[in-house]
């Protein structure tokens, strides 16, 4: 009669083991799976143009962390809803990455156009010139009226030079200027970089005089002291736009000088851009390639409108 085989202890620990470990990676995979949120996100326009204004989305639940590779070296986003400007023309792919995970890596791709025309089955489409009605002069405090006139657009940014961001988004807004001085009122439309600018000066508020033949007593009003802007040449402002190119200074370092006016159209080789977006692509690209700058100011030395040739 032969001996009962029997497996060796050692030999059933080891099977006991790698059963074990490997119930442990199957579940690791399972809980991962599960913290992967479903579905792709959303882009505003997958063909913008250089300069447009892009948002990409992805809200869901699940998702707990969001990290936006754009494709093309910028800083990194890190909220659910993203905006991104792209200032080169090509091909970006992105990723967005939840959740700190690899594995919940989702991929699109940005296919980026010049800015100058657009072209659709080989048709030029010629965008609509924007167009501003209003008056050459006006009164601090009062409230002046302007008209959009082209007939053609959708949306409108109004900026009154005075609070450095959006001040309407009406065809026709009226607005009330603070301050006296020569303002540049500045309008995009349709969210493009079609901009018009316009001038118009505004004259100290109007002081009503007190009736006559009256014993009242009237105080004179005295007009508040304004701040005047720090000086600044055009050879000081090159140097500071090329610190900003090799980033080791921000954009604002401008703002004394500008009075917080970064929405102010500027130009560059002929071509109109906001001075915010510009220095924004200086900081991305690092090229510097400024040849010469002329500066114009308002009364009180605020700088208020730039030229550029590179």
């Amino acid at each position: 009669m032969g001996k009962k085989k029997t497996i060796d202890k050692g030999v059933f620990i080891v099977i006991l083991l790698l059963i074990f470990i490997g119930g442990i990676i199957l579940l690791m995979r399972m809980l991962l799976s599960k913290s992967c949120p479903d579905g792709d996100f959303t882009i505003t326009n997958k063909s913008p143009r250089v300069n447009e204004l892009v948002t990409f989305s992805f809200v869901n639940a699940n998702a707990k962390s969001w990290e936006w590779d754009y494709g093309d070296s910028s800083a990194v986003g890190t909220h659910s809803t993203e905006t991104h400007i792209y200032f080169r023309p090509g091909s970006y792919t992105v990723r967005l990455r939840t959740n700190n995970s690899a594995d919940c890596d989702k991929v699109a791709f940005v296919e980026v156009k010049n800015s100058e025309t657009i072209h659709e089955t080989k048709v030029e489409k010629v965008l609509p010139k924007p167009e501003i009605d209003g008056p050459k002069i006006a009164y601090a405090g009062a409230p002046v009226k302007f008209k959009e006139t082209s007939g053609t657009a959708k949306s409108w940014e109004w900026f009154f030079s005075e609070t450095g961001r959006v001040d309407s988004r009406d065809q026709n807004p009226i607005y009330t200027f603070k301050e006296p001085g020569l303002k540049k009122v500045t309008l995009i439309i349709n969210g493009d970089s079609e901009i018009a600018t316009f001038e118009i000066k505004i004259n100290p508020k109007q002081i009503v005089s007190a009736p006559a033949n009256t014993n009242t007593k009237v105080k004179p009003t005295i007009e508040p002291a304004v701040e005047k802007g720090p000086q600044i040449n055009e050879e000081k402002f090159m140097s500071m736009l090329k610190k900003i190119a090799d980033r080791e200074i921000t954009s604002d370092d401008f703002d004394k000088y500008i009075n917080g006016y970064f929405s102010m159209s500027i130009k560059v080789n002929g071509k109109v851009f906001e001075f915010g977006s510009y220095l924004k692509r200086l900081g991305i690209t690092g090229e510097y390639t400024v040849k010469s700058i002329k500066l114009k100011k308002d009364k009180n030395g605020y700088v208020n409108d730039i030229e550029i040739t590179e």
